[in-house]
């Protein structure tokens, strides 16, 4: 159960939508909107890792085939540290959208591989 972009960008842009307190009714009944809290909180996450770890880390962006999204790792070697996420090309492009994601050093972008 993939959630939708609007949804996604939603609870990107505010923290009151993501609240379980705020919308705990939303929240016990669907599935779908507690499928894109989680995968939100984790790109939140990520996001805060890159600004953590800035200069000192480089991220990988290597594509899925057919476009279904990206896996992400980030790597920061003097800690030993490798971070790896998975995500759907919406949340790929909320990520891009960031500054986070501005002051990360990319240092590959893969092109289309096999699952």
């Amino acid at each position: 159960m993939e959630p939708t972009r609007d949804m996604l960008e939603r609870l990107w842009r505010d923290p009151k939508a993501r609240s379980r307190n705020a919308n705990f009714a939303r929240f016990r009944d669907d599935l779908r909107y507690r499928v894109a809290v989680r995968h939100v909180r984790s790109l939140l996450s990520f996001r805060r890792d890159l600004t953590l770890y800035r200069g000192r880390s480089d991220v990988a962006v290597r594509r899925i085939a057919g476009g279904a999204g990206a896996t992400l790792t980030l790597r920061v070697p003097e800690l030993r540290l490798r971070r790896s996420l998975n995500v759907s090309s919406s949340e790929l492009e909320l990520l891009r959208g960031d500054p986070a994601w501005d002051g990360a050093e990319i240092v590959s972008v893969a092109a289309d591989v096999g699952p």
